[in-house]
């Protein structure tokens, strides 16, 4: 016989009590499903850094707000034929209020439902009506995606417009989308999709033999025929359409100076401050760029420098960029000749003797 039975004593009317009562408890709580859901509120909050292992080099949001579309979905995005509105243009800060949660959240503070899956739709900068280009609060739909009608760049703004990942099926903050240092708040990837145009300069040598030293100072750089109006349908292709608009940017030396470039140097960076642009097709006669320099030669036979000054007009379409896409920070590295490039040339003549007479008398 086992030894723990062969050890065991009767119980007791008192002891039988305890047990029948520590039973009941444990019948009780396996009974009873505890979701932590249900115990305190989850603040629902944005993560708006790279997330996945693959996105590793994207770097943070620094707009001041964003807007965002939320939807609460039974089973799932995808096959759900009902999307409830959950967020509807929701106005979304780094506020400290959520500084325990992650430090992106709405405006007015939402929480995760008990059941469900809520879909987001994000895009920046927020807007509640006509204001960064927008002409109205932007839309949202299953089909369409976000439509932003009209949407227009005016000749003193430089809107950097972008749309995140569509994020489905999300039922809290998520920790293993973490990096180190970031928030665990619903992952928020967002994509630029206006065009980014900037220019860089390098000049040629001086092939003149008595040229000691040349250099280019560009005075002003100005880009004309710019569409500057569109309208941005997310799901189609492409996402730009209706481009119209005729105008202008003059783009300004981004130290404030006029930019100097010496004669076989390579251009470091950009020299002008970029400016971000409507995406469009470019066509030829359509977009130029009008190009002021000054062309500034020392010779060895003189101590000063001789100055002439230069305006030059080119179309931006070149076969390398036939156009400008969503997403795309295109620099144009402007190679400027400081001579022409025609070659001095002679075409020499001897004039015809002038045949005459003449009589003398000695």
């Amino acid at each position: 016989m086992d030894n723990h039975f062969r050890h065991s004593r009767p119980l007791n009317r008192k002891m039988k009590r305890t047990l029948i009562i520590a039973a009941a408890i444990l019948a009780l709580a396996s009974c009873t499903k505890v979701d932590k859901a249900q115990e305190e509120d989850s603040l629902l909050t944005f993560k708006v850094l790279g997330y996945l292992q693959q996105t590793k080099a994207n770097t943070a949001y620094t707009g001041s707000a964003f807007g965002t579309f939320a939807y609460w979905t039974a089973t799932d995005w995808a096959t759900d034929g009902d999307a409830f509105v959950y967020m509807n243009n929701d106005r979304v800060v780094q506020s400290p209020s959520y500084a325990q949660e992650g430090e992106w959240g709405p405006e007015s503070q939402r929480y995760w439902p008990k059941t469900g899956k809520l879909s987001f739709a994000s895009y920046s900068p927020y807007t509640d009506g006509a204001a960064h280009g927008f002409s109205a609060v932007p839309g949202f739909s299953k089909a369409s995606g976000f439509v932003f009608a009209d949407f227009t760049i005016g000749a003193g703004t430089d809107v950097d417009l972008m749309v995140a990942d569509f994020n489905a099926d999300q039922t809290k903050n998520n920790p293993e989308y973490m990096l180190s240092g970031n928030t665990d708040g619903v992952p928020t990837l967002f994509r630029h999709v206006l065009s980014q145009i900037a220019f860089k300069f390098r000049t040629l040598e001086n092939p003149n033999p008595n040229v000691e030293k040349s250099e280019i100072v560009i005075k002003r750089v100005v880009i004309s025929g710019i569409y500057n109006s569109a309208t941005y349908t997310q799901n189609n292709t492409p996402v730009w359409a209706g481009q119209s608009g005729n105008a202008s940017y003059e783009y300004n030396p981004a130290t404030g100076h006029d930019v100097v470039v010496v004669a076989g140097e390579e251009p470091a960076g950009c020299e002008v401050a970029s400016r971000i642009l409507m995406p469009q097709r470019l066509t030829a006669g359509t977009q130029t760029l009008e190009l002021d320099y000054t062309v500034r030669t020392k010779y060895f036979s003189s101590p000063d420098w001789a100055e002439e000054s230069v305006t030059a007009v080119k179309d931006l379409l070149t076969g390398e960029v036939p156009s400008w896409d969503p997403n795309m920070n295109l620099v144009y590295t402007i190679t400027i000749n400081p001579i022409s490039t025609e070659s001095i040339l002679f075409d020499p003549a001897v004039a015809e003797w002038i045949s005459t007479s003449g009589s003398l008398e000695i």
